[in-house]
């Protein structure tokens, strides 16, 4: 019975069609997965959030004089239009090839690389200089890639082109080239939404487990995440009517596939906005994504202490799974990490190559549902273990100071602080004083800020801050062996004004 309700959950949201962000489709399968929780009786809200609207529905790519049009899809979030220019190879986003001033008029051909947070500027940049167009090339032969490049920040028409017609574009740069992209009669505003189910508990704490029903724009999402969301489903079918200590809620997130210019969810951001006050009484988060792959490895990647790696990994999870511990940002467990709240990523997808992977290549062929309902006894039971649990990071309050764990958002306040109370003591400010410059062109505190930021960022659980009337004044970083048992202080500082 569990991998036919896996199977009628797949086929379901299959039969949606794609579900990418912020669409007609991705709302029809949050209310779907809605009507499904309440069928276990579960209190089942749709939780609408602001978000970025894919509208597009189809492209035309051609270049003049070779009577065909090419195969393209829209990207993720492309802006509806018309425009011709001469196609001109850009390179790679990271590494381009041509300076901004050259692209005016032009179409650009490239391929997408580097991080989100650089890219957006880049091709924001190109558009002010007068890019009218842009044709992404994807990492696969011949599937297409939606979502590379997806950003709603862009008001130029933007498609996606296999590898293969990648070089045969190549092979016409200098050409008048046509990009044509159109939307639905009905586009959607920019919005996005939640499907939530609570199981209510006896005491003021909070167990979360979510799967993201979205898909990249054009992908079906059999297994990236119509399998995932299978699974979650499965698990709140099998707790259901339970009680435990914190209420548990089941989230399946819209808008994941997003993923922002730090590559979070845009769903679990509006999630924890809605119900993550205050913080330190969430016990963890666990995420279901891309399950039941044909030649997965099962896999759990975390982050948080021992206390929590013994009660979520019990000796069957520890037999039966890979284990990684990371300080991995992205998805909707990375919006969780970035509060300074533990972890456990499920997903059998990651170690091996997925030349579907956010293609319309992504269908039932690749995914097996036996691996899917395999993984759900393991989730339930970790449910259960960390659902007897107290948060593992509490907060520590001694009159107006509170001691806690860090988060990404404390990062621009360590820098200050670092600043601040280093210089007199700092080896960075030596060298500079030293040689009677900035080293590289850089200022001591700039990197003494980043160094310190970057060991935090590997090890964003083992950092604290103090907090006085909601203001970071000082801060610890600390480096654990688990093994050993030994813990090392880092850096650690306390701005000038709280000294003392």
């Amino acid at each position: 019975m569990l991998r036919q309700n896996i199977e009628r959950t797949i086929d379901d949201l299959l039969n949606i069609g794609p579900r990418a962000p912020g669409s007609w489709a991705e709302l029809q399968a949050a209310e779907y997965l809605q009507s499904r929780f309440r069928e276990m009786g579960y209190d089942a809200v749709i939780e609408r959030f602001s978000a970025g609207s894919h509208n597009a529905e189809s492209s035309a790519l051609t270049v003049a004089g070779e009577g065909v049009v090419f195969p393209s899809l829209p990207l993720q979030f492309a802006k509806a239009g018309d425009v011709a220019g001469e196609l001109l190879y850009l390179g790679r986003i990271s590494t381009p090839l041509v300076t901004p001033e050259a692209v005016a008029g032009c179409i650009g051909l490239v391929f997408a690389g580097g991080g989100h947070a650089t890219a957006v500027p880049y091709l924001l940049e190109l558009e002010r200089a007068g890019l009218r167009g842009l044709v992404v090339i994807s990492a696969q032969m011949d599937a297409i890639e939606t979502k590379n490049v997806r950003y709603p920040e862009l008001s130029i028409p933007a498609v996606g082109v296999s590898w293969r017609t990648g070089n045969e574009l190549a092979q016409h740069a200098g050409k008048e080239t046509r990009i044509s992209v159109t939307w639905c009669a009905d586009p959607r505003p920019d919005e996005s939404q939640n499907a939530v189910a609570t199981l209510p508990g006896r005491e003021d704490e909070l167990l979360v487990v979510s799967a993201h029903h979205d898909s990249a724009a054009f992908a079906p999402g059999a297994l990236d995440n119509a399998s995932g969301t299978a699974v979650l489903l499965e698990v709140a079918r099998e707790l259901a009517g339970r009680q435990f200590s914190p209420t548990v809620m089941f989230v399946s997130t819209g808008s994941e596939e997003n993923g922002g210019d730090d590559c979070c969810g845009a769903g679990a951001k509006a999630f924890y906005a809605a119900h993550g006050a205050p913080l330190n009484r969430i016990i963890g988060h666990v995420e279901i994504d891309d399950v039941g792959n044909l030649l997965g490895i099962p896999r759990m990647m975390y982050a948080g202490n021992r206390a929590f790696q013994e009660t979520a990994f019990d000796s069957a999870v520890r037999r039966d799974f890979r284990l990684d511990a990371s300080p991995s940002t992205s998805c909707d467990h990375g919006v969780a990490l970035k509060l300074g709240l533990p972890y456990v990523f499920v997903c059998d997808a990651c170690l091996t190559p997925r030349p579907c992977y956010h293609t319309p290549e992504d269908t039932p062929p690749f995914l097996d549902t036996a691996k899917c309902a395999w993984h759900v006894p393991y989730v339930v039971g970790m449910v259960e273990r960390l659902a007897q649990a107290h948060p593992f990071y509490p907060s520590a309050v001694a009159g107006a100071r509170v001691i806690r764990g860090a988060r990404y958002a404390d990062h621009p306040a360590i820098a200050e602080i670092t600043e601040a109370a280093f210089g007199p003591f700092c080896m960075a400010m030596l060298e500079e004083e030293y040689f009677g410059e900035e080293i590289a062109g850089t200022p001591w505190h700039v990197r003494k800020g980043g160094s310190v930021l970057a060991g935090i960022r590997s090890r964003p659980l083992e950092a604290i801050v103090c907090e006085i009337e909601g203001s970071v004044v000082g801060y610890a970083s600390s480096l654990l062996d688990y093994a050993t048992g030994i813990a090392r202080i880092g850096n650690n500082a306390v701005h000038p004004d709280h000294q003392g």
